[in-house]
Parts: structure tokens; sequence; C-alpha cells
């Protein structure tokens, strides 16, 4: 055989050889499968076709194909493939991470990130193993890992999120299954949770129209705008940690309105053997599709059961007892309570009141006058003649009751009670009277002490009093008459104020009022020093008074003082800078507390701030004998202060001396004289004044 065709039978066994060996055990053999086909966990397919294999099992030389991003120049090492057992993380800071990926094509020459791992996560460059401990936290963030050998590379992405420690929620609803109506807002559903707070909360399947579940709380809520039959629900909530699910069955019904009763009337009472008038309820709702009573009705009285109608003629007495009558329909039911009573054949009633003669006070609500009947029940109560205005007769029990907004000497009425049996009837006597009310003009009253006051008169109305009496006691010397209530008198000791009540009584009731009285001193008010002579715009020395009695409330001068002056209003202090001039004026200054006032005069002359002094000796003519010590104080109105000189022409006699600032003349006769005219003359910045007076010595 040529060397030819031995080796194309080589290669015909070979190619059988191959294709066998691939059936048996599908592994990937030569490179043949595609890079992604291949992984750890067994099994490939071939990327090339059958037909494929002859070129490379026929041919002379033969080279493999790759998917890498780039290859080497070696024909014996596969590219390198790297696969980590998932593609996002979420870690915890400071939690330590081991993460080995699958590989093939080892050894690798190197292993490399992009964008390089978070700070102390390390890439081992042989092993592609990423392992440590991220110290920030971060959000998702995609890195590009890539294996390189001597065949080339391969790359795969990997996902880090790094979070605070935390934990997966848990979640529980209570109270599943859930059935609720098309249109009708749900009860909030709330879930008991625990772990860290949701990121999300859904539902699979989806809720019900119209029902919601809030994304943080995971609080389930709205109204179902459909319907649906009993679905469980997967509720599922998660966080940064994981995530946690419960389930819940939900059934949503068409739309439609449970009942509402009620019965206008209730308590009802009705006589054994004559038919009753039809009890007709008011009805909401959707039509009731039974109605019943819990006990059961009276023999001989039933209910309708789509209308919920009482009718019928009891056979039976009964006392009162209370029926719950349910309305229902498939929506719901709804319910009330009516009492019902079934007195025996009708008996005419008696009747009688306990207590007569009744006094009451108007305007004031009486106690309830109850009756003592027998006989069936009466179906109407009357009063000749009618009771006074404001009472009134109940039809059934025949109590009286009210509040009489009228008065009434004594008057007897007679009461009668009626049923279809007959009537019977009492006499009972009723007064009206009116209790007192007091009052006064004014409410605060201020007394001076030892000052008999003006008597205060009572107002009163209503029937005579029986009394009168004041909380606390009058002060000592005041008192209070007992049947008007006015008080008089003259108080003897002082009395901080006090609220006084005053109670007016008589047989109807009583009325009250209160007062404030208080005892004190009048004030007194004097002033040393007057007339007064101040200067334009110089300051004034404080004028002072002397004041006694309670505190004032006010001070007041007529007509106002000078401009630039003041008075204080509790004081009378006069003080201040007159800015303006005055004549000598009478000033009336009146002192006022809460018991009285008193008044004072002074006199204030206010002198241009530019005018020359004046200057008189009322006093003049002097007569001093020989002698005589001291010289009399001679009186000097002097104004226009301060002076520059006060001189005398001619000079005073020997023994006399003049007084350069007051001009105040002062000393002792030495020698006798007669009368002698001496001119003074009183010298200011802004002039002088001359002024003569005759002085004489007598031996």
């Amino acid at each position: 055989m040529s060397e030819v065709r031995l080796k194309v039978m080589r290669r015909l066994i070979g190619a059988s050889f191959f294709i066998f060996l691939l059936a048996m055990t599908n592994r990937c053999i030569l490179g043949l499968a595609s890079p992604n086909a291949c992984n750890l966990t067994g099994g490939c397919k071939s990327s090339l076709g059958f037909q494929s294999l002859f070129p490379l099992l026929f041919s002379q030389s033969s080279s493999g194909t790759s998917n890498t991003a780039s290859t080497g120049t070696s024909s014996n090492v596969a590219l390198p493939t790297i696969q980590y057992p998932s593609t996002n993380y979420v870690v915890t800071i400071g939690d330590s991470t081991t993460i080995t990926p699958t590989l093939t094509g080892t050894p690798f020459t190197n292993c490399t990130s992009n964008p390089a791992l978070p700070s102390n996560l390390i890439l081992n460059p042989t092993t592609c193993v990423i392992s440590g401990s991220i110290t920030n936290t971060q959000t998702a963030t995609t890195y590009t890992i890539t294996a390189s050998n001597s065949a080339g590379n391969r790359a795969t992405q990997i996902s880090f999120t790094a979070v605070a420690s935390g934990t997966a929620p848990t979640i529980a609803y209570t109270g599943s299954p859930f059935s609720y109506n098309q249109n009708a807002t749900i009860t909030t559903l709330t879930p008991t949770l625990s772990g860290n707070t949701p990121t999300s909360c859904t539902s699979s399947p989806a809720l019900p129209a119209g029902i919601s579940v809030n994304n943080t709380t995971c609080v389930i809520s709205g109204t179902p705008t459909g319907t649906q039959s009993a679905t469980t629900h997967t509720i599922t909530a998660t966080n940064a940690y994981g995530y946690g699910q419960t389930t819940i069955n939900i059934t949503v019904s068409v739309a439609g309105v449970a009942p509402s009763i009620t019965y206008s009337g209730s308590p009802f009472t009705f006589t054994q053997n004559t038919t009753i008038t039809n009890l007709s309820p008011t009805l909401t709702g959707n039509t009731p599709t039974s109605c019943s009573a819990s006990p059961s009705l009276p023999t001989g009285i039933s209910i309708n059961n789509t209308t919920c109608q009482i009718s019928g003629t009891p056979t039976t007495t009964q006392s009162a007892t209370n029926h719950t009558i349910t309305a229902s329909n498939s929506f719901g039911s709804g319910n009330t309570v009516i009492s019902i009573q079934m007195n025996a054949a009708t008996v005419a009633p008696t009747i009688n009141y306990t207590g007569s003669p009744f006094s009451f006070t108007q305007n004031s609500a009486i106690t309830t006058i109850s009756a003592s009947l027998t006989g069936n029940t009466p179906t109407s109560c009357s009063s000749t003649p009618s009771l006074p205005t404001g009472l009134s007769i109940n039809n059934t029990t025949c109590a009286i009751s009210g509040t009489p907004s009228s008065s009434q000497t004594a008057t007897s009425h007679t009461i009668t009670a009626t049923n279809g049996a007959g009537s019977g009837n009492t006499s009972i006597q009723i007064t009206v009277g009116v209790a007192p009310s007091v009052s006064y003009s004014g409410s605060t009253f201020n007394f001076p002490i030892n000052i008999a006051i003006s008597t205060i008169t009572a107002t009163i109305t209503g029937n005579a009093l029986s009394s009168c009496t004041i909380s606390p006691t009058l002060s000592t010397g005041l008192s209070i008459d007992n049947t008007n209530c006015n008080i008089t008198g003259t108080p003897s000791i002082t009395q901080v104020i006090r609220n006084h009540t005053i109670t007016a009584t008589n047989a109807f009731g009583s009325g009250t009022t209160s007062m404030f009285i208080a005892v004190g001193n009048s004030p007194t008010l004097s002033y040393s020093g007057s007339p007064f002579n101040f200067q334009q715009n110089v300051s004034i020395s404080n004028l002072t008074p002397t004041l006694s009695g309670n505190t004032l409330t006010s001070c007041v001068s007529a007509p106002a003082l000078p401009t630039g002056l003041n008075i204080n209003n509790t004081t009378c202090v006069i003080s201040g800078t007159p800015t303006g001039t005055q004549s000598a004026t009478n000033h009336n200054i009146t002192a006022t507390n809460a018991f009285g006032n008193s008044s004072a005069t002074v006199n204030i002359t206010v002198l241009s701030a530019s005018a020359p002094p004046t200057l008189s000796y009322p006093d003049s003519p002097f007569t001093l004998p020989v002698g005589a010590n001291p010289i009399p104080s001679w009186t000097v109105n002097l104004t226009g202060t301060p002076l520059t000189s006060c001189v005398s022409t001619p000079s005073l006699p020997a023994g006399f001396s003049l007084n350069n600032s007051t001009c105040q003349i002062s000393g002792t006769a030495s020698s006798s004289f007669t009368a002698t005219n001496f001119t003074i003359r009183a010298t200011n910045a802004n002039g002088f004044v001359d002024t003569v007076i005759s002085i004489e010595a007598p031996p």
C-alpha cells in the first residue's frame, strides 16, 4: 500500500475514534467547544460543525480558535476562563469576605480589576480570589476582572455594594384570609416587621386593583375597584440585607351594601287580643333576604322576611322585653333593638300622688311628681285647670315635670287618667312662687372711717324675704337689714377690700350677689413755704407735702401748674423746671384716694429768665428801739436771684448790716435817730431795682 493511502487510512481511523470519544464523554476536547460552553459542572457543546472536523483531522497541521480579547502564541495552553459564584455582592462593611472563582487555563500570569477594587479588598494576581473587608459604604459598583495567561486574557464582571451592618426583614400579617367588598375602602392591614427597614415591599401576584402596598412599611390599604376570588398573595419585604416573605389570602366580592335597620317609637306597648299598628322600619342598603327577631316575637306577632315589618294580634301577655331585629342580605347584616310589652285586657286606671300640696319655684325645674297607677296603662292624662305654664303631664305615666315659668297662688288641680276601659282621677294642690333676686347699684364701695355711709339700697324681686345675710361679716359699725338687704351704718375700723356675698332667702329659694367693701382714711394734704418764687428755666427744689391717709389714686392742680412743672400722682411732690413765666397764682392741689380727698393751696410766681430783681419790704416803716437785740425778722420779698449786690443809700446807721445776696437787714440800733428813708438797691445780671424803706430808732 502506498504511503499516501496509509496516511489517509490513519486519519480516517483517528477521526472515527475522536468522534466516538466526543459522543461518549461529552467533554471539551482539543478546544472544539466554544469558550462560553464549558464550565466546571461538566458538559460542553462543540462550536464546530461535524464537517469542520475534517479539515482539522485531515490537514497536515492545525491551529485552534478562541473568543478571547487577545491570544498568545502557544497552541498548547487554553485561554483562561474565570467565573465567580455570583455577579452581584452586597457586603457589610467590616465583615471579612473571600470570593473564590472557578478557573480554567491556569496558571495565570496576572489577574487585574478595572476600576481598582474598594480599599482593603485584595485581588490575588494568580488565583483571582477576592478577599479582605470593605471599610466604607458604597452603592452598587461594577468591576471588570481580567485573567491573563500565556494564551491571552479573558474578562468577567462583578458588582459590589457595601452597607452598614443590619438584618434582613421579617414580615407577618394577622387575620388572613381577608374578605372585602368592591368599591368599599378596606381596613388598613399593618404588618408586624422586624429587621432593618424595607426598601421595597411587593406582592405576587399583584394586589387587587385599587389596593396598594406601601414600599417601606408594607401597609396594605385602598379601595378595591374590581372583584377577585380567594387568591393567595406572597408579600415580599426587601432591604439591603435580604428579604422576608409571608402569604395572605384576599377575596373581593361584587359591590353591594349590607342593610341597616331602625324602628321609630320604641318602647312599644300593646294590648292582648288587640291588633297592633304595623311597625314599619327604615331600611337602607340592599334589600334584605331575611328578617328575624331574637328572642322570638310574642305569639300572634310576626315579621316580614323582606320588609322587616312587624304586624299581627298578640294572644299572650309579656313584660317589657328587648328584641334584637336583624336584617340580612348577601353583603352582611344590620340590627336594632326594640322593646315590646304586651298588657292584659284593658282595666280602667286609678291614680294617686303623694306629697300634695306642692310648692314650686318659678324658673326652677321641679322634681318629677310620679303617679301611683293601677289598671292598664293610660292612653291619656290631663289636668283641670291646666298646670302652671312650663309644667306638663306625661300621657301614659301621668308624671308631672318641667320648669314653671310663671307664679301661681295655691290652686287645686284635678288629674284624670284615661284608657280604653275608663278613667280615674285625683286632686293635688300646686303653688308656684318666685325665689328672690338681689342686686345693688355698684359692686365696689370704699367708705371713709368714722363717717356715716349713704344707705346702700338693694333691688329685690320675688316673694317676700325671710332673711338676708352677708358673708363675711360687715366691718364693725355697718349692718344689713334682714328684710330688704339694705346696708347702713358708720364704719369704725379700717378694713382692706373684701368680697362679700349677700344671700336673700324666701320660701321659694334664694338669690345671691356680691360686692367689694373697703374702709380706710381719706387723705390730708399741706405744703409749707408758700408763696413760691421760681426762675424761668431754673430747676426748682422739690415741693414735698405733708400727707396722711391711704395711698393716693390721684393728685391734681387747678389751674394747671406752670409749663415744665409737674405733680406726682401718688405723692403730690411738685418738681421740674418752669419753661415759661407766670405772675403770682394760687394753685389748688387736690389729693384723692379711694376714701375721699383733701386740698391745699400754693402760690407760685415764675419770673422771666432775663428780668431784673424785684424787692419789697412789706412791713416798712420799721421802728427799732435803741439797744433792742436782735432786729426782729423783717420780711423781704425778693425775686431775680442770684443777686450781684444789695446796697443802701444812704448807708444804714451804725449797728445795722445789709446782706449782699438776700437784702436781709440785721443788727442793733446803737443810737437813736428819727425816721429816715433808705433806698435799697438789689442788682442782678439783668438790672436792678430800688425800693425805699423807713427806719426809726427812738431813744
